[in-house]
């Protein structure tokens, strides 16, 4: 049969049709003969033809089935705690009698959610949202909205968000109805309401997020409540959930027990992609806890397993509190997360000192400047000058203990995206101290720069901000640190002719004064000034280095008073 489409508007009498074939209910239909054109006879009889008769309907179900191919989850928003926004991607099976396959083009869902026990989760109702079909598939990614749980299925919610934590593959029922938008071609689209929807899905479970990798440390604080690691870590989220859960705490500890205890590990603002994650974490190992102080020693000895749990006080959100407190994993710390990085922090240094630099000590340096800290952002905000805490300064120097040669200025500041790298050029000046060195000194650093460049060690205590942590943190980049296999962490800096230009800011530091005519006055000598002007003017963006792991010794800080110390090792001692 063929339906006509100069018949008028066919769309009530098709969305009729379509409507009582899906809800199981026969639609009557009359067929009138209109004739046979050519046989006289025939032609009368058909003309007086009338058939009753009725079209069947569906003999199955429309959607035979539904798989979930994506889901995204917000636990974190301020109407979140019992109506998680979520978003999901689903392709269902139909069963609808089109031969070239169902012509959906628009989908809406008004379904509940069951657990794996058939037990009611929450409602979830979406807007309308296009839809791909092929064949006998559509697929379509639902608008956010809320999965609302009613106050009497609260404690099942809970109890759902902790299955799926820890399952590898969860079996959950979706119930209800779901609209739809056919195009029919030159006859329209029609709008088919009430699809039954009553089938079993499977949504890959997280495993109890199994897989905790410490990437790399880049700050530690020796306080009154203990010691404070800032840390980059990696979560493998081994399902298709993603989750924005805030703010979570987890206990940490060489066992999962009261006795075990040593401390917190706190995740800002946590959201977990499928795949993986490396996420910022700062753990505090109590000083009061034995076995806080277990773990701060034998992670600077050799590697440890430590326990990462959940607890009632996990989340401020009490359906997730409630469902990750089953939560247990284990991850390893040692000494090399403190020296590793995803890309060296610095590299390719060169020195141009000007005909200013005579006078006022200034010169320029540039570098490339990559992150080292994986998927996070970072801020240098300033060089740590305060060495009243026993920290080293910024600055290049002959060795790691001796005397600096070369210092930073104060405002050295840049920023850079995660995984990238810039080249800076900046401002850097003569260490007031050099003038006191015997003049054979200073000859020796501008001969040996005649080869083009000269071998010095950098010691480098920035304070920055990683990712969209607002703390300031300090850290030690110190060159030993971050090339250990140098020679004592002696790093090539190049330099060119304007090298020579050091011996004359040396000579005209140390000449003698001179006596004006009319006065006793010695003229005065002008100091370099390490507060001048000097923000980082970028030359070139460059990518960043493969994966750097090292193996720098660490020593354990004994200091029992409050301390702000970069993730490496205690301050050496610095020569006057």
């Amino acid at each position: 049969a063929t339906i006509a489409t100069g018949n008028g508007d066919l769309t009530p009498l098709l969305t009729g049709i379509f409507s009582n074939a899906i809800n199981g209910i026969a639609t009557p239909l009359d067929a009138q003969g209109t004739g046979a054109p050519g046989v006289s006879w025939l032609d009368t009889a058909i003309k007086s033809l009338l058939l009753h008769t009725s079209l069947p309907p569906l003999a199955a179900e429309v959607i035979e089935s539904v798989a979930i191919n994506s889901m995204d989850m917000d636990f974190a928003c301020d109407t979140c705690t019992w109506a998680p926004n979520a978003i999901s991607s689903i392709t269902a099976k139909t069963n609808l009698p089109f031969a070239n396959g169902a012509p959906i083009v628009q989908l809406r869902q008004n379904i509940e959610i069951l657990d794996k026990n058939g037990v009611v989760v929450g409602t979830l109702n979406t807007p309308w949202s296009p839809a791909t079909a092929s064949n006998n598939t559509v697929t379509t990614t639902t608008p956010m909205a809320p999965l609302v749980v009613a106050d009497g299925s609260r404690d099942i919610y809970s109890a759902f968000i902790g299955d799926l934590n820890q399952a590898t593959d969860y079996e959950l029922g979706l119930r209800g109805t779901a609209d739809s938008v056919l195009d029919l071609g030159a006859l329209g689209k029609i709008e088919v309401k009430g699809i039954k929807l009553n089938v079993k899905s499977t949504l890959a479970g997280l495993q109890g997020l199994k897989k905790v990798d410490v990437l790399s440390a880049f700050s530690f604080k020796l306080g009154v409540d203990g010691f404070t690691i800032s840390s980059i870590i990696n979560i493998h989220n081994p399902s298709s959930l993603t989750l924005n859960l805030g703010s979570l705490r987890l206990k940490i500890g060489i066992s999962a027990d009261a006795d075990g205890w040593g401390g917190y590990s706190d995740l800002l603002d946590l959201k977990l992609v499928p795949g993986v994650n490396n996420v910022q974490a700062s753990v505090l190992l109590v000083g009061s806890s034995p076995a806080g102080n277990l773990i701060a020693a034998s992670m600077f000895g050799g590697p440890v397993e430590v326990y990462l749990y959940g607890f009632d006080g996990t989340s401020q959100n009490p359906a997730l509190n409630a469902g990750l407190g089953s939560l247990l994993t284990t991850t390893i710390l040692d000494s090399k997360i403190f020296t590793t990085y995803s890309a060296p922090p610095y590299k390719d240094f060169k020195l141009k000192l000007l005909p200013s630099t005579v006078q006022d000590g200034i010169f320029e340096a540039t570098a490339t400047f990559s992150n080292p800290y994986f998927s996070q952002s970072i801020s240098v905000d300033y060089i740590h000058k305060d060495l009243s805490d026993g920290e080293k300064p910024s600055q290049f120097r002959r060795s790691e203990t001796e005397q600096g040669i070369f210092n930073f200025v104060d405002d050295f500041k840049y920023e850079l995206a995660a995984n990238s790298s810039k080249t800076l050029t900046f401002q850097m000046y003569m260490d007031p101290a050099i003038a006191k060195q015997p003049r054979a000194f200073v000859e020796g650093w501008v001969n040996k720069s005649k080869s083009g460049s000269i071998s010095l060690f950098m010691s480098l205590t920035p304070r920055l901000r990683v990712g969209q942590n607002p703390t300031l943190v300090s850290v030690d980049w110190s060159s030993h640190l971050v090339y250990p296999e140098t020679m004592d962490g002696l790093i090539p800096v190049q330099t060119g002719p304007d090298f020579g230009i050091f011996l004359e800011w040396y000579d005209a530091k140390n000449q003698p004064a001179l006596l004006a005519p009319s006065s006793t006055t010695a003229a005065p000598t002008i100091a370099p000034s390490p507060t001048s002007p000097s923000t980082p003017v970028e030359t070139v963006t460059a990518t960043t280095d493969p994966v750097q792991t090292t193996d720098a010794p660490v020593t354990v800080p004994v200091s029992a008073s409050p301390s702000d110390t970069p993730a490496t090792s205690m301050p050496s001692p610095v020569a006057p």
